[in-house]
């Protein structure tokens, strides 16, 4: 694949020649390869900012974030690169990336260099928000509507909450950009850590030495999900960690010890839930109330708040297609929130009471998800460690040894293949069909 970039009207611009074979992805999306829709995206950069002020590695970065899935084995940028960088793309992602610039050596932050975190507004970036230092710079992916994204996203709660941290003194910038729609058919990221594109193309401009996002227990160790995986041993810090750390910009991911539920708890305790919104489609302070983000999140919120989830939330959620969709689901996304939040379910509703006993939270004590896993501190930059660790203790509790073994021993495919499991399952969905056709009178 051949890149090349232009700086035009304050939009950085990048054009990607397709070799043959290339644009598809491997990865499938309801039913179809995942495709590059446009060969071609752009962003808004800061005033001041132009293709000289930035190292020719972080632009190779950002483009390898954009584009991976897409390549074959090689990428030919119009800006050379350092020999150390060409290096370790070769042995990171068996790629190779060049043209090599010999005047070019491998990019080194300076002194004076901060955290930027890629901060959405939502619970989990705005926890880490809380966690980093006070003078971290915030970069946001502002989605540019296109024709393909047209009312898929609301972003009035996310300019509050930079609107409010700006007024507060903090760094902030919204980088608008077209990426989304253009790099990915279906929409969507075409590698998850794209969120970070905006940290990276502003990482010489602010000057930084780490970044952060707001990646989850749920995400990088994937608990909740089908089984414990050793986030800083896996394919995915390994690789994008890891050419990170080539360009002097590794992770901080200060939030990856952390569950859905202790997030939740540090936006609390931190007095951020004001700017905190984790619904794509909400209004300011009026979350949209039929996506799957504001089922669990939502109950959740009861759970914490109320010390139960309260009887009108159940009602509510029970009779939307995606309520229902989500309880009879062969995988239940973030699962051990699930659990935890129906365990502070005590009310009448049959469904939800079905859907309890379907997921053991009716059994299984998952309270440790108040807890910090403290052995994810692996994966924040060295010099923010003791700092890091101070500020998650300032909120909430360090799971003990026993707790960190729950953690590892995270398995729920076990527990899916159960007898008992299966029955339930089939007695929740022919509760829910009965439901169903009392609620359309028929």
């Amino acid at each position: 694949m051949e890149v090349s970039y232009k700086y035009h009207d304050g939009f950085l611009e990048m054009h990607f020649g397709l070799a043959e074979g290339e644009g598809v992805s491997k990865k499938m999306a309801k039913g179809n390869y995942v495709r590059m829709n446009d060969p071609h995206c752009r962003f808004r950069m800061p005033d001041g900012w132009n293709l000289e002020s930035i190292h020719p590695d972080l632009l190779a970065l950002a483009v390898i974030y954009l584009i991976y899935p897409y390549t074959n084995k090689e990428i030919k940028l119009s800006l050379g690169i350092s020999q150390d960088f060409a290096d370790l793309c070769k042995q990171i992602i068996h790629k190779t990336v060049g043209p090599v610039d010999p005047k070019i050596s491998a990019r080194k932050a300076g002194k004076d260099a901060k955290v930027a975190l890629a901060y959405s507004g939502g619970m989990d970036s705005t926890a880490a928000l809380a966690i980093l230092p006070k003078d971290t710079y915030l970069f946001l992916v502002d989605r540019e509507k296109t024709e393909r994204i047209s009312r898929m996203y609301n972003k009035t709660s996310m300019y509050y909450a930079y609107d409010a941290l700006q007024k507060a003194g903090r760094v902030t910038y919204k980088m608008l950009t077209d990426f989304e729609s253009r790099l990915r058919n279906p929409i969507g990221f075409p590698t998850d850590m794209v969120c970070m594109v905006p940290c990276i193309l502003l990482a010489d401009f602010y000057p930084t030495n780490t970044i952060a996002a707001g990646m989850i227990l749920e995400s990088s160790y994937k608990i909740g999900h089908e089984q414990y995986v050793d986030y800083p041993n896996s394919w995915h810090y390994r690789t994008w960690g890891k050419l990170a750390e080539g360009v002097d910009l590794p992770f901080s991911l200060v939030t990856a010890g952390l569950s859905e539920v202790a997030t939740s708890l540090v936006v609390k305790r931190a007095g951020y839930e004001d700017i905190a919104q984790s619904c794509g489609e909400a209004e300011l302070h009026k979350p949209c109330m039929r996506c799957a983000k504001c089922v669990r999140k939502v109950m959740l919120d009861d759970a914490l708040t109320y010390g139960e989830v309260r009887e009108e939330t159940v009602s509510h959620f029970m009779k939307t297609p995606t309520g229902r969709k989500i309880i009879t689901g062969d995988h239940i996304h973030h699962q051990d929130v699930m659990m935890y939040t129906t365990s502070h379910y005590h009310g009448q509703n049959k469904g939800m009471q079905l859907f309890k006993k379907r997921i053991g939270a009716d059994k299984i004590n998952v309270d440790w998800l108040e807890k910090w896993y403290a052995p994810s501190i692996e994966v924040v930059a060295e010099p923010y460690r003791q700092y890091v660790k101070e500020q998650i203790q300032k909120y909430v509790g360090t799971m003990n040894e026993k707790e960190q073994a729950l953690v590892e021993s995270w398995n729920i495919e076990s527990f899916m293949s159960r007898e008992e499991y299966q029955q339930i399952t089939e007695e929740l969905i022919g509760y829910l069909e009965i439901d169903r056709k009392l609620l359309l009178g028929n």
